[in-house]
């Protein structure tokens, strides 16, 4: 860890107590502001060096959302923009590019245009139009000396006048940032660095609505001419969530770089590798967290390396280390993803249940999709899933790829979409607090109400009653340890849950499944279900749990379902 006069806490070895800390930056992807702030920065300063040493006129960098794109962008402003010429040095003193680009000439030495489309959004085009507008205006406010240089052209001023005075016609908008390119090179002598954040935004927003299709022609009308035909520009660095391809916006591209999550140049650039990790928890002062931030928010994989999902384990340390939140899901728009679940039928649904259950599935994955390709099934439905942070794709050598969940909050999200889908969301809730409530009527009751939009087909087998409510439990239950098949005493338990945090029991469950064409009475389920908890008994699942544990037997027929416990108390 590198520290400046200033104290600052830069993340990039292992020599920091967890008590110095600075103050995790929820919130914010501005980097000046983060090193003014002396907030918790992790050094990702190296991207700055690889992408001035590739020389390509653009890149593309799709990851999910909240995984650092426009912090990385802030920082490559910061250092790369010549109105930060007399300040730059303190923000990256003691950064990894300090190391590699001593006396860099390329620091503050280009105008740069920064282009966020985040806040470009509306109900319709007309709105989306006037939201251009004020970006544009925006934008241009930025550079207000320009409309007293002597180095613009008459025409050039009347067109900066218009954008300012928010009085530019659609056209004169749409070439605005290609337009602002080439004043700043006349004004500066310099070509201009030109960075656009979340180019996709809108374009999602806009899916499936009628004015889908204006919307794509729109922001390809903005950034074809910015990224192509634009002599003035040194190089562009988009980025955004996915690819959007063949639609016209990076057709025709020449000398660009594309880099997804699937690619390895760029793979620890984005999100926090698990060196970041053990050096944000303190490395040794809190080994026992590293596991369970493993648990919940490791497993994503870029290119050849493990990342954790930054924002979450910000949160996660902000919170003072608890887990048990799928809020990373909550803070964009899930309607596209829910969507395309929904269209893509039985399969794909039994398919992510297994998935949120810890299964895996093998696909093909396409890193570029069209608007076309989003109603065509699976094959869109998983790579959008995987570009957009809701599967791990890891290659299989032969094209395609293992899918599965990456960790166990985007297993709880997954689990939690399919319960709504299903209806069961009321029903989902009364399950969890059912379980620990000792009450076995109410739990039987919760755990009928719970299969009712289940399809006899998905109740196949004694596998699909637990796969169905290991699922439910692990996503409901953020302060248990849910583990499905345990090794446990002398044999394996169908489910097991260890508390790890609050005062709720342990919970050990043993399923039975009757055959679905027989007909037996409630009797012989009580006896089956009997079974069921004497097994427990009998082979000891609960020999390592500690305090109070509740062992449940279930027995399942269709439907229908009873329950016998047993309460033990270890102290």
């Amino acid at each position: 860890m590198g520290k400046t006069e200033r104290s600052e806490v830069t993340v990039n070895n292992g020599d920091v107590d967890i008590e110095d800390m600075r103050v995790p930056p929820i919130g914010y992807d501005d980097f000046i502001e983060v090193r003014d702030g002396d907030l918790l920065y992790v050094d990702k300063s190296a991207l700055i060096d690889r992408i001035l040493s590739e020389k390509f006129k653009a890149y593309l960098f799709t990851r999910p959302r909240r995984f650092g794109k426009s912090l990385n962008l802030s920082m490559l402003d910061a250092y790369l923009n010549l109105e930060y010429k007399d300040h730059a040095g303190k923000w990256f003193d003691g950064l990894e590019i300090t190391r590699l680009r001593p006396d860099d000439p390329e620091m503050n030495a280009y105008p740069v245009v920064f282009v966020n489309f985040k806040d470009l959004d509306g109900k319709d085009m007309q709105t989306i139009q006037c939201s251009l507008r004020d970006l544009i205006a925006d934008l241009y406010e930025n550079f207000d000396y320009l409309a007293e240089s002597e180095s613009l052209t008459r025409t050039q001023k009347l067109r900066f006048d218009s954008c300012v005075g928010m009085t530019a016609d659609l056209s004169t908008l749409v070439s605005a940032v290609k337009n602002l390119c080439r004043m700043l090179e006349r004004h500066h002598k310099r070509k201009v660095v030109l960075l656009i954040d979340e180019y996709d935004r809108v374009v999602n927003s806009a899916y499936g609505k009628p004015y889908q299709k204006e919307v794509l022609e729109l922001i390809s009308g903005i950034l074809s001419p910015a990224l192509k035909s634009n002599t003035s520009l040194k190089f562009a660095v988009v980025t955004g969530v996915m690819q959007i391809a063949k639609d016209g916006i990076f057709s025709g591209f020449n000398n660009a770089y594309v880099d997804n999550v699937l690619d390895t140049q760029f793979d620890e650039m984005f999100g926090f590798t698990a060196d970041d990790i053990k050096t944000i928890l303190g490395d040794g002062e809190h080994p026992e967290k590293f596991g369970e931030v493993r648990e919940w928010y490791d497993g994503y994989r870029f290119g050849n390396a493990d990342i954790y999902n930054p924002w979450s384990v910000l949160i996660y340390v902000s919170k003072g280390f608890e887990t048990g939140s799928t809020g990373w899901a909550l803070t964009g728009s899930t309607q596209i993803v829910v969507d395309m679940i929904q269209r893509s039928g039985p399969k794909a649904y039994s398919d992510i249940l297994a998935m949120s259950n810890g299964g895996i599935i093998s696909h093909k994955v396409d890193p570029a999709i069209t608007f076309d390709q989003m109603s065509s099934g699976t094959d869109a439905l998983y790579s959008i899933m995987v570009m957009s942070g809701y599967l791990k794709a890891v290659p299989d050598g032969s094209g395609s790829y293992i899918l599965s969940a990456p960790n166990r909050e985007i297993s709880g999200f997954l689990m939690e979409t399919l319960i709504k889908m299903a209806g069961a969301a009321g029903s989902a809730d009364e399950l969890k607090d059912s379980t620990f409530s000792r009450n076995v009527k109410r739990l039987k009751d919760a755990i009928q109400e719970y299969l009712v939009p289940m399809s006899h087909s998905d109740l196949k087998w004694e596998s699909s009653y637990k796969d169905m409510l290991y699922g439910a439990y692990r996503a409901l239950c953020p302060y248990h340890r849910v583990y499905p098949d345990p090794r446990a005493g002398n044999g394996f338990s169908d489910i097991t849950m260890e508390r790890v945090k609050g005062d709720q029991p342990n919970v050990v469950i043993e399923f039975k499944r009757i055959d679905p064409d027989s007909n037996p009475s409630q009797e012989r389920l009580l006896k089956v279900a009997e079974e069921g908890l004497a097994q427990i008994r009998d082979r000891d699942y609960p020999r390592t749990l500690k305090g109070r544990t509740i062992l449940y037997g279930m027995a399942f027929h269709k439907k229908d379902v009873e329950i016998v416990k047993e309460e033990i108390d270890k102290g």
